[in-house]
């Protein structure tokens, strides 16, 4: 088995990859934990409601929050494609497919890609 050379390229996605990896977690962290547990009321939807209601800008900056993180899952797989390539051509499909398909707000991609 030949080990073959880090390429440029490889070297950049795997910078872009760890930076992504980062922002999707800081990203999702603060929607979940800092903007989106104060709107939910455990065992009361209709409280919920009211309360997205009242904060409806905060409720919109969650939803730009969730958006965001799904596209800096999409730079990091990308960019863990670019790094796993000379790996193992055949795997690749398959990992991506599972990933996408378990991020939140991709759930719907799991259904077009089945």
């Amino acid at each position: 088995m030949t080990i073959d050379t880090i390429d440029n390229s490889q070297r950049t996605a795997a910078r872009v990859a760890g930076f992504s990896g980062l922002f999707a977690m800081v990203i999702v962290v603060f929607a979940n934990y800092a903007l989106l547990n104060p709107l939910i009321v455990p065992g009361n939807a209709v409280e919920t409601a009211r309360n997205i209601m009242a904060h409806e800008t905060q409720f919109r900056v969650i939803v730009v929050c969730f958006l965001t993180y799904s596209a800096s899952v999409v730079v990091l797989l990308t960019a863990l494609y670019v790094i796993l390539r000379p790996v193992n051509q055949g795997a690749l499909p398959w990992s991506e497919r599972y990933s996408v398909s378990s991020s939140p707000c991709c759930g719907f991609l799991r259904l077009s890609i089945c």
